[in-house]
C-alpha cells in the first residue's frame, strides 16, 4: 500500500554512498514512507535487498541535482503524495525517529521542516536552512511555489526553493532530530565543473531574490579570487570567472561551457618557518555572525594597512591561518601568489588551517585590478538587471505549466 510520505534522493555514480543511505533507513521507528531513487543517465539500478517501498526513475540525460529534484518532485505530485521529503544521497539521517517527526510537523500546519545537520561526528548539529538535508515539505506547497528550478543544474537550487517560500511568508518549523551531511568544502577547492555552478547559482539566486547589493559584494569577490588563483590553476579560475560572469548576465544555459573533469594540482610551498594568523571572531563560520560584512570590511583593511611592513617579512614563508573564515577567508587569499589549499597533512582545507605563499609583485597586481573589477562588476549587474526587467526572468511557479 502506498503510503502518503515520500523521500526524494537524486543520486549520480555513488551506488556505495546511496547503499549506506538506505540501510540506514530502515533504522527510523516509521516505516510508513516511499523512497524515490532518481538515478543519474548512466547509472545502474539498484535491488531491493532493504524491505523498503521504492521507486527507481533513471534520468534520460545528465540534468545535475536539480533536475534530480525536479523529476522526482513532478512524480510525487502526480502520484498524490501529501508529504515530500528531499534528501542528498550523502546525507543520512541519524535520530531514528527522523522521518516520523518530520511528517508530524508537517501534518500539524508546517508548511516546510528542517532538521539539525551534523557535519562531523561530534556535537548535537544544528538547523542550516538547506532543504535538500532532509528537509520536508508539503507537495501543496510546490504546487503553490513551484518546482526545484532545473536550469540551476546543480548547487544552490535548494537554496533558492526555500527563498521561495520565505517569499510567500509560509511556516517553517525546525525539529530537533538530527541529519548527518559531510562536511562541505571551500568553494575554491571544488572542481572547475562544481565551482562554475557554484559561483553562478549563488550570484543568480541572489538576482532573482532582489538582492543587489549583496550580489555586487559577492561578485566582486567571486571575480577577484578568480584572478587571484589564476597562476595556480587556470582551470579553476577560468570557472570561478565565467560562472560570475554568467550569473551576472542571467545566462541559464547548463551546456555553454564543458570544463576537464581533472583539475591541475601544486603541492604547497613549505619552508621551516612559519607565520600563524588568528584573527578575533573569526572562530565561527562567519555566515552565522551578526555583523558578518563588517568583519569581512575590517579584515580586508587590516590585510591592506598591513601589506607593507607584511610584505618582506611574510615573502616566501608559510602562511598557516588558523580558524574557518568561509568567503571571509579571501580577502588572503587576494594577497597569496598562489592559494595552495593544502594543510599540513596534505588535504584539503581544514578547521586546522590554511597555507599560502605571499608575493609582493602579485599583491600589487591584485590591488590595482580591484578598481577595474569593482567597475566591471557594476556594469554587468546593470546590464543584467536591465536584462532581467525586460524579459521578466523569475523562478516562481517553475515547472508546473510542464
Amino acid at each position: 500500500m502506498k503510503s502518503d510520505t515520500a523521500i526524494i534522493i537524486p543520486t549520480y555514480k555513488r551506488p556505495h554512498i546511496l547503499k549506506e543511505h538506505l540501510k540506514e533507513l530502515t533504522k527510523q521507528t516509521t516505516k510508513d514512507f516511499d523512497v524515490v531513487i532518481v538515478y543519474g543517465n548512466e547509472d545502474d539500478i539498484l535491488n531491493d535487498e532493504f524491505g523498503l517501498s521504492a521507486t527507481h526513475i533513471k534520468r534520460k540525460e545528465d540534468i545535475g541535482s536539480a533536475g534530480g529534484f525536479y523529476l522526482g518532485e513532478k512524480f510525487c505530485i502526480e502520484e498524490g503524495y501529501k508529504q515530500i521529503i528531499l534528501a542528498d544521497d550523502d546525507c543520512y539521517p541519524v535520530s531514528k525517529n527522523l522521518i516520523e517527526s518530520v511528517v508530524k510537523g508537517l501534518k500539524n500546519g508546517a508548511a516546510l521542516v528542517f532538521p539539525k545537520i551534523k557535519t562531523n561526528e561530534s556535537g548535537d548539529g544544528k538547523p542550516n536552512c538547506i532543504i535538500a538535508q532532509y528537509g520536508g515539505l508539503k507537495a501543496d506547497v510546490l504546487k503553490i511555489i513551484g518546482l526545484t528550478y532545473l536550469p540551476f543544474y546543480q548547487s544552490g537550487e535548494d537554496i533558492e526553493l526555500y527563498q521561495r517560500i520565505l517569499k510567500r511568508k509560509m511556516k517553517i518549523l525546525f525539529i530537533d532530530c538530527v541529519a548527518f551531511h559531510s562536511h562541505l568544502p571551500f568553494f575554491l577547492t571544488l572542481n572547475p565543473v562544481m565551482s562554475f555552478y557554484y559561483h553562478r547559482n549563488s550570484l543568480i539566486a541572489n538576482f532573482l531574490r532582489n538582492r543587489l547589493l549583496k550580489l555586487i559584494f559577492i561578485a566582486i569577490i567571486f571575480l577577484w579570487s578568480g584572478l587571484a588563483i589564476l597562476f595556480v590553476n587556470k582551470k579553476l579560475s577560468r570557472s570561478v570567472i565565467l560562472g560570475s560572469v554568467n550569473a551576472l548576465t542571467l545566462n541559464f544555459d547548463v551546456n555553454q561551457v564543458i570544463f576537464d573533469l581533472e583539475t591541475d594540482t601544486k603541492d604547497a610551498i613549505e619552508t621551516p618557518d612559519e607565520v600563524h594568523i588568528r584573527i578575533k571572531d573569526w572562530e565561527d563560520t562567519p555566515e552565522t555572525t551578526s555583523n558578518y560584512f563588517g568583519l569581512i570590511l575590517g579584515m580586508i583593511c587590516e590585510v591592506i594597512s598591513n601589506l607593507p611592513g607584511r610584505i618582506l617579512s611574510y615573502f616566501g614563508r608559510n602562511i598557516v591561518i588558523e580558524g574557518r573564515f568561509g568567503i571571509g577567508e579571501i580577502p588572503l587569499i587576494l594577497i597569496a601568489r598562489s592559494a595552495v589549499w593544502k594543510s599540513k597533512n596534505r588535504n584539503v582545507i581544514l578547521n586546522g588551517g590554511s597555507i599560502y605563499w605571499l608575493s609582493p609583485i602579485y599583491a600589487v597586481i591584485l590591488l590595482v585590478a580591484l578598481p577595474a573589477i569593482v567597475a566591471a562588476v557594476c556594469f554587468i549587474v546593470l546590464y543584467g538587471v536591465l536584462k532581467k526587467s525586460l524579459l521578466g526572468i523569475s523562478s516562481d511557479g517553475y515547472g508546473l505549466s510542464d
